[in-house]
Formats: C-alpha cells, sequence, structure tokens
C-alpha cells in the first residue's frame, strides 16, 4: 500500500468516528493535526486550531485551564494522562469531554497527542443519579 493511501485512509478512519484526535507542540500548546470531528464537539472547524498557541487551551474555563496545562506540559515522552474537562463550545455552551494524552518526541520535538470524546452524557447522567 502507497504511503498517500495510508494517509487517506487514516484521515478516513479519524473522520469517522466520533473522537477528536489531535497532535500539539507541547511547549506552546500549538495544534499541529487535528481531526475533522471537532466541528461536531466545539462548532470550530479545524483551520480555527492549527498553528494557533493554546486554541484548544482557550476553550477550556479559566478555573480548570492551568491545572490541565500544567498537567500536559509536564509528561516526559511516554507518559499518559487521562482528565475529564469541559469546553467552550462557538455557541457558548459547555461540553464536558475525555481527553486521554500521551507525551511523546517526533524528530527531537516534544508533542502531546491525544484523542478527546464528548462524555457530557455521562456527566450529565451521573449528576442527575447524585442529585
Amino acid at each position: 500500500m502507497a504511503v498517500d493511501d495510508l494517509e487517506r485512509g487514516l484521515a478516513g478512519l479519524t473522520a469517522s468516528v466520533a473522537a477528536v484526535v489531535w497532535e500539539a507542540d507541547q511547549a506552546t500548546a500549538t495544534i499541529q493535526l487535528i481531526s475533522h470531528p471537532v466541528f461536531a464537539l466545539t462548532g470550530y472547524r479545524d483551520v480555527h486550531f492549527l498553528g494557533r498557541a493554546g486554541a484548544w487551551l482557550a476553550l477550556v474555563p479559566d478555573d480548570e485551564r492551568d491545572d490541565l496545562a500544567t498537567s500536559w506540559a509536564t509528561l516526559r515522552p511516554g507518559e499518559r494522562a487521562e482528565r475529564v474537562h469541559r469546553v467552550r463550545q462557538a455557541d457558548g455552551a459547555l461540553a464536558w469531554v475525555r481527553s486521554d494524552v500521551v507525551a511523546a518526541d517526533v524528530d527531537g520535538v516534544a508533542v502531546i497527542r491525544g484523542v478527546t470524546l464528548d462524555v457530557t452524557a455521562a456527566v450529565t447522567a451521573q449528576q442527575a443519579q447524585l442529585a
């Protein structure tokens, strides 16, 4: 299979699942790659995030942002972290998400690779049970 075929297949795979797959420069939190399902989750197209330092973290409410950013910035290559946090969507609504990330070294550059899933329904159901 040719490299172009593999890349098209991977792009099709990431676009067909209800998860946002992404990669960011660890030092600047600049999104370098992000899958198209980001629009369904956030209301923003992928180009809103690409190449903009901290664009993903900017969606995280102020009271969660610093803690989340620090947890990702301090990971060493191979270390993983899972966090449930909120993101503000384009329409102003808050969604609960679970981000599973791993730190990696790509050609000498520290990156964070992540998969983010919308868990709003599960969190809402859990909160209703507790109430």
